[in-house]
């Protein structure tokens, strides 16, 4: 009885009916939400690409330690997520980057350091002979 009560209801035209029901697939629940990229690693990814790229200048250490101190915490977030959150297959490369970020850095400032130690030695030890003003 109820079949005809939704034919009459029914449009008459030949289109195909659509399902409106959200498909199910095993082990996950319809209410569930969508996985998305986690932030916090799309973030720490950036700033280990800015970390790489201000090394040389200094200014990409604390980028750097802010890109390690992020990963560490999306890892986490990540492992608490029951698989709603995405990105663990690029913390990783994240550390890497962030790594050699703070390697080059350490080598920017070991450089610097070891320039104005020689600048300074030769400024309070003298700038070398001296030959007065009437010679050749």
């Amino acid at each position: 009885m109820d079949e005809d009560k939704w034919r009459a209801l029914a449009p008459e035209d030949d289109r195909p009916r659509v399902s409106v029901a959200a498909p199910e697939s095993p082990g996950r629940h319809a209410a569930d939400p969508e996985p998305v990229p986690s932030t916090k690693i799309r973030t720490a990814g950036t700033l280990s690409h800015a970390a790489l790229l201000l090394s040389p200048l200094l200014g990409g250490f604390f980028l750097a330690l802010m890109a390690l101190e992020l990963a560490k915490q999306g890892e986490r977030e990540v492992g608490e997520s029951e698989g709603f959150l995405l990105g663990a297959g690029q913390i990783p490369h994240i550390r890497r980057r962030a790594k050699t970020a703070l390697g080059i850095t350490a080598v920017a400032a070991a450089v610097a350091l070891s320039v104005l130690v020689l600048v300074l030695l030769r400024v309070w030890l003298g700038g070398g002979a001296e030959y007065g003003d009437n010679t050749v």
